[in-house]
This record gives C-alpha cells, sequence and structure tokens, in this order.
C-alpha cells in the first residue's frame, strides 16, 4: 500500500509555534480576502504546492510569466501570490512544450507553490477595488455590484470626488496609474463629482453604473459595442486598460500579506515583483499615431 501522507524528508520537520508554512499564507489570504467573495467561475486558493510545506519568502504579482518566476526565485521565494489564476479553464493535459505547461514544469521543478486571490480579493473590503480609491483620492460610498449578505463588499465601488472636469480628473488618474494610453467615451469637460469604477474588466457594468447616475465610470477592456451602449445610456466611461487599473495588486498583496504576519509575530520576507509590464502596450501603434500627427 502506498503511503499517500507528506514524507517528513520533503517538507522537514515543522513546528507550528515557530515555522511559516504554505497554509499560514493560505489562512492570511482568507482574512483578506476569503474565498467566499470569489465568483463561481473563479478559481482561487493554493493551485500548485503542497499547504504544509514551508514558507522562506513570498513574491506577490499580477499575472505569473516567466518573468515573475525567475525573479522570485531570485529573490529566495518558494511561494507566488497571483491576482490572475494561471490556471483557469480545467487542464485536459500538462505539455510541456506549450506555454503554460512549461510555466508549470518550471514552478514544480523549483517547488515553487503558486496561490491565487482574484475575484474576491476585488470584492473584499480592503482589496482592489478600495486600493484604487485610496490612490486616486476617491471617497467610497458603496459597492457597485453589492454581495448579498456581506456589507461593504461586492464587485466595483460607487464614490465621490471634489467636483472638476473628467478631463483633469483622467490626467491625475494618469499620472497616479503610470498610464501610457487611455480611452474615453463622452465629454472630457463633463463636471465629476460621482463616479463608480472596477478594476480590470467591468464593461458588463455598465448599465449598472448608469442606473447609479454617476458622472463618469472607470475601467478596463471596454469594447466596440460596450462604448456603443455607453453612449446610448449617456454614460461618460474611461477605458484605462485591465493592467492599467490592476497592477497596484502586487503591492497591496505585498502589503496586507505582510501585515498579517506581523500579527502573529511571523517574520517572512513578502515583496512585491517588480518585473511586471503591460503586454497590451501598443508602442508601435502608438509611433504610428505620433507619426501620423507629425505628417
Amino acid at each position: 500500500m502506498t503511503d499517500k501522507k507528506p514524507r517528513s524528508k520533503h517538507f522537514g520537520t515543522t513546528d507550528a509555534a515557530t515555522s511559516t508554512t504554505l497554509r499560514s499564507l493560505l489562512s492570511a489570504l482568507e482574512r483578506i480576502a476569503p474565498k467566499r467573495l470569489a465568483e463561481p467561475w473563479d478559481n482561487v486558493g493554493l493551485l500548485v504546492g503542497h499547504a504544509d510545506a514551508p514558507l522562506t519568502a513570498v513574491g506577490c504579482c499580477l499575472d505569473l510569466t516567466e518573468n515573475v518566476v525567475d525573479e522570485a526565485l531570485k529573490r529566495g521565494a518558494n511561494a507566488i501570490v497571483c491576482h490572475h489564476p494561471v490556471i483557469f479553464h480545467k487542464l485536459s493535459c500538462l505539455r510541456t512544450d506549450e506555454p503554460l505547461g512549461h510555466l508549470l514544469s518550471l514552478c514544480l521543478k523549483h517547488d515553487l507553490a503558486i496561490l491565487a486571490a482574484h475575484t474576491n480579493l476585488d470584492a473584499a473590503q480592503g482589496g482592489l477595488n478600495d486600493e484604487l480609491a485610496r490612490l486616486l483620492g476617491i471617497t467610497v460610498q458603496k459597492p457597485l455590484i453589492p454581495r448579498e449578505g456581506e456589507p461593504g463588499c461586492g464587485l466595483g465601488r460607487v464614490g465621490e470626488i471634489a467636483p472638476c472636469p473628467a478631463r483633469d480628473f483622467l490626467n491625475h488618474a494618469a499620472t497616479v496609474l503610470k498610464l501610457r494610453e487611455g480611452r474615453l467615451i463622452g465629454d472630457e469637460q463633463r463636471l465629476v463629482r460621482k463616479l463608480a469604477w472596477c478594476s480590470g474588466a467591468g464593461a458588463d457594468f455598465i448599465p449598472q453604473a448608469a442606473r447609479e447616475g454617476v458622472d463618469l465610470y472607470l475601467t478596463g477592456d471596454v469594447k466596440y459595442h460596450d462604448a456603443m451602449l455607453a453612449r446610448d445610456l449617456g454614460l461618460c466611461v474611461a477605458d484605462l486598460s485591465h493592467f492599467g487599473t490592476e497592477w497596484p495588486v502586487a503591492d497591496l498583496l505585498a502589503r496586507r500579506i505582510q501585515q498579517e504576519f506581523s500579527k502573529k509575530s511571523n517574520s517572512l520576507p513578502v515583496f512585491a515583483i517588480s518585473t511586471e509590464a503591460d503586454p497590451a502596450r501598443g508602442i508601435i501603434f502608438q509611433a504610428l499615431l505620433d507619426n501620423l500627427e507629425k505628417a
């Protein structure tokens, strides 16, 4: 009969009073962003690794890439907390000659655990949407899509700023979020006092934002027909890109996880991965536009 219990020679003999394990990290994440807040289609929690493996350090990121893995290993981490789950759809095979299989094989080869906090972190109080409010100086009023039975939690937020033209506020947002580009549907001179926002791809919530009577809705991944709907509803929408509205998640996760461990008197290096970049930056296209303007 095969012994399915973890071998002590692999995980070491750990003392719960003195050691920090992946299970401790999972508990910290549960306090930060409870799994019950995740959307039914999402895949959060421990995706790669063993819950009782000891931790050395934790890296935090938006997306798991080979560059992210390299930086995490160089900085001594054996766990990475991502916002976007690297395993999202069901796997029918694990081919190491394909991108996802290769990436997962690297993690397994180096005993690198992978965890995800996605829509549960978007919805949680103190999560990504509240972090955007903090960075942009918005006073939060309520969730845009409230979660029943969870006061203050839900996708997106509704809030207020000191009145200013949409153009001025978007210039402020571009500076804070380090945006290279963005799109505005609507009047750039519209006076903005009440606004809504949703990190990542929140175009599906354009009707809800319109019903809230906001002056401006901030999100990413706004498609052609989304823009038409916003125009027809008379809603001013700013597409700040998926990456642009979510890259602060690495710093947020690192800060919150470190705070949770500090409460438990656990000393553990936790850091934000610094090598991430927007994969859809459109550098060549922007160069073409610049050339057209000069012509």
